[in-house]
């Protein structure tokens, strides 16, 4: 929001999070609290809404996008970035990827079933790619090594952890393959193809 206000944009936000308030409040951003709900909004208001890794979380992404489709301008852009399970990444790490994120993530999209999904909700696809953090692909290596049995926590992600110094080894060695770039080619190279671990979708609305 603070990206887009500095370039003089009109920004408004949702958050569920209640703890954003008082950013919010530092930072003078119009946010509203809880989940999204069209009739928050005028209709045909935005001339640009964002979902950043928003849409694989929804029980009913059709309702939402809907809703959207309510309060965007004819012509009007939807920016979606959401995880790629058709990527290289699941498709190498299996059930280790990282963008699974059980039970959090509800829903994947293909290119097809996008397409499906905005014709139903009022949009056309005007544009995908995959782009891929490349920070990303480090904590992917991290998950890897520190993933427990089925129903155990990751220690990986929790803060203050102790850890044998071959797991210190390990982390070490896969910050140096951060810091030389080598995560840096692997997730162009796989982007460029069309095959990265996350995709971007450019909706117009109808």
């Amino acid at each position: 929001m603070g990206y887009h206000k500095e370039r003089g944009c009109d920004v408004y936000g949702v958050e569920a999070d209640e703890n954003i308030k008082r950013v919010a409040e530092n930072y003078g951003y119009n946010v509203h609290i809880g989940v999204f709900t069209p009739g928050s909004y005028e209709t045909d208001f935005f001339d640009y809404v964002t979902m950043d890794q928003v849409i694989e979380h929804l029980s009913d992404p059709l309702v939402s996008l809907k809703g959207v489709a309510q309060v965007t301008k004819p012509g009007g852009s939807v920016i979606i970035s959401t995880p790629n399970s058709n990527g290289w990444g699941s498709n190498v790490f299996g059930a280790r990827w990282i963008s699974w994120h059980i039970p959090y993530h509800l829903q994947f999209f293909s290119k097809k079933s996008m397409s499906i999904a905005a014709e139903k909700t009022g949009f056309d696809v005007e544009k995908s790619k995959t782009i891929t953090n490349s920070t990303y692909l480090c904590l992917q290596w991290n998950h890897m090594k520190y993933r427990p049995p089925e129903g155990l926590i990751n220690r990986f992600w929790i803060p203050n952890q102790k850890f044998t110094r071959r797991e210190k080894i390990y982390a070490k060695a896969m910050t140096a393959l951060h810091l030389l770039k080598i995560n840096h080619a692997i997730t162009r190279f796989f982007d460029a193809a069309g095959y990265g671990d996350n995709f971007v979708f450019v909706l117009r609305k109808k």
